[in-house]
């Protein structure tokens, strides 16, 4: 009799298992696919270390880390919800809903897995265009840096001290001397802290 229980428990693990991987796989090919590596490398900052990011080439990598780091497991999907919240990318759910239903009703969530200093540095990012990406780089580089996207140049602020959590007047004033106004209104955005 305990054999069939042990054979049930290790057959419904290897099907939790399978779906996990699967999970994995189309969470890495959509974000792959739309060329977010360097926006993940912004988001997922917090939880994997910077020089980690830096080298990393594939999403399944920065999963990986997560894993590693203990933020992600089969029995704890959060951080892929979390994800998908902050970068708007809604249109992943429908293929992740079909095989668990946390990824259900997400436009509704409550994002808890990233401070709100990380929420506002991601729409700060998704709001700016490469006029302003240009702007911002001559302000803080001479010559400029030649960042391909905002993602590059959040990272190399951070990276240099000019962006911190607590810390970000310089570049608050930056923007307005730019007469960047939305820019500035997604970095100062409040964000309820999320409840722990």
């Amino acid at each position: 009799m305990a054999s069939a229980i042990d054979k049930k428990a290790s057959d419904e693990e290897i099907s939790e298992n399978e779906t996990f991987k699967t999970i994995k796989a189309i969470f890495s090919s959509w974000y792959d696919a739309n060329r977010c590596l360097p926006m993940l490398r912004v988001l997922f900052r917090d939880h994997v270390e910077p020089p980690v990011l830096k080298n990393i080439t594939l999403t399944i990598k920065i999963l990986d880390q997560l894993i590693k780091g203990g933020h992600l497991s089969s029995t704890n999907l959060s951080i892929i919800c979390d994800t998908i919240r902050v970068t708007k990318h809604f249109g992943l759910q429908a293929k992740l809903e079909k095989l668990n239903p946390i990824f259900q009703g997400l436009k509704e969530g409550t994002i808890t897995k990233f401070t709100p200093h990380r929420q506002n540095l991601m729409a700060f990012g998704m709001i700016l265009n490469d006029a302003n990406v240009i702007r911002i780089d001559g302000m803080y580089n001479q010559p400029l840096k030649d960042y391909d996207n905002a993602w590059e140049m959040i990272t190399d602020l951070e990276d240099e001290g000019e962006i911190q959590e607590g810390n970000m007047e310089s570049l608050k004033e930056k923007l307005r001397t730019l007469g960047l106004r939305l820019a500035l209104g997604k970095l100062t955005k409040a964000i309820e802290a999320p409840r722990t």
